[in-house]
C-alpha cells in the first residue's frame, strides 16, 4: 500500500512539474506573445553590471525603471539614443530592470546583478 501511495504522489509531482514547466513555453517568454518581435530582442547589458547599463535595442522605449527585489523603485531613467545609464551608487546585489514604452507599458522586465 505504501508503495502504491509513493508512486502516486510522485506521478502527480511530476506532472504538476512539467505541466508547470510547458504551460507558457518558460519564464522568458512571460509577456512576450503579443509583442513586437524587434522588442523583443531588447537587451540590458552588460550583466553583471558594475557602474553602469545600456540597452541593445532602445527602439520604442522611453523609460528605464530599476526595482530591488522588495519591489521598491530606485531609480528611473529617461531614454536617450545610445546613453548609458549610470548605477555605481547602487549596492551590489540583484535587481530587476522594467523597460516602459511611451504609453507607460511595461515592455520587458530583466533580472540584472550588479557587482
Amino acid at each position: 500500500m505504501k508503495h502504491i501511495l509513493l508512486y502516486f504522489f510522485l506521478f502527480l509531482f511530476t506532472s504538476m512539474t512539467v505541466t508547470a514547466q510547458v504551460g507558457i513555453g518558460g519564464p522568458e517568454n512571460v509577456g512576450l506573445m503579443d509583442q513586437d518581435p524587434e522588442q523583443a530582442n531588447i537587451k540590458v547589458f552588460p550583466n553583471p553590471a558594475t557602474n553602469f547599463i545600456g540597452l541593445s535595442n532602445y527602439k520604442g522605449i522611453a523609460q528605464i525603471a530599476i526595482y530591488n527585489v522588495v519591489g521598491r523603485k530606485l531609480r528611473t531613467f529617461t531614454v536617450i539614443d545610445d546613453r548609458k545609464y549610470s548605477i555605481a551608487d547602487l549596492p551590489n546585489g540583484m535587481y530587476l530592470v522594467q523597460l516602459v514604452n511611451h504609453n507607460n507599458k511595461i515592455i520587458k522586465t530583466h533580472r540584472m546583478s550588479k557587482r
